[in-house]
Formats: C-alpha cells, structure tokens, sequence
C-alpha cells in the first residue's frame, strides 16, 4: 500500500517545482543579490528583464513575486529575499550555501568546546569568499 504525502510535503514538492519553472527569476534575484549586496526590489528585477529582452519569459514580474510560494522567499519592503530552499535551486547560490552550512557547523563545535560567546566574525570558515580568515576552536 503506497504512504499517503501529508500536506508539508505536497507544499514543499510545488515550491520545488515552482522553483524549477521560474529558475531564470531566482536566479536574476541571487544575481543582483551579488553584486549590489543586498536583494533585489521588484522594479530592479523587472527593469532588468525588460532591459536583458527577458520579458517574455517573466511577463509580469510583480505578480510572479507576489505568487511565489512562502517556502522560497518572502517581500520585505519591496525587495525579493531569498530562503534557502530557493538558493537550492540556484547553482550559483552553491558557494553561499557551503560556506553557510560551513559556518554553522563551525559555530556549533565552538559552543560546544564552550567559545560560542567569543565566536566573531572573522573566525568564520568562509571558502568562497577569500576575504575572511579561517580559524580553529582550540
């Protein structure tokens, strides 16, 4: 007899499929995301799929947002962010998410040896962004 798929896991498999349809969106959100530092507003998103000839592929970039499932990201003062689960989907978020996890594992064995109070910053583990330093829970 097959195990009936309870409500959590129906929403999350359409979230993952709606991030599988409308990838070029999350994608250009992680883009701009990189390279200004912080998320995307709705009308950067849109201008830049108007000026990129995309608009066909997202045509109306606002409602796509607004229908966009809460598991993937959420609309805080106009910007798109991201949730993890839509940095999943995007290739280029793969570094981010390594030297998160990364971090957070480091993290907890530093609360564990007793330093999670002391723990700053520049201690963090980050690989992909060469411009911290690594350091060791002694």
């Amino acid at each position: 007899m097959p195990q009936e798929v309870g409500p959590a896991r129906r929403a999350a498999e359409a979230a993952d499929g709606w991030a599988e349809e409308h990838l070029g969106l999350l994608s250009a959100s992680f883009e701009a995301f990189g390279a200004a530092g912080d998320w995307p507003s709705i009308e950067e998103l849109a201008h830049r799929f108007e000026v990129e000839g995309r608009f066909a592929e997202v045509d109306d970039v606002s409602r796509l947002v607004w229908q966009m499932p809460s598991d993937l990201a959420f609309v805080e003062h106009g910007r798109v962010v991201l949730l993890c689960r839509a940095l999943l989907a995007v290739p280029a978020a793969a570094g981010l998410l390594e030297d998160w996890f990364r971090s957070v594992r480091y993290a907890y064995d530093c609360w564990l040896d007793d330093r999670g109070s002391e723990l700053i910053r520049h201690e963090l583990p980050y690989e992909h962004n060469t411009d911290y330093s690594v350091a060791e829970c002694e």
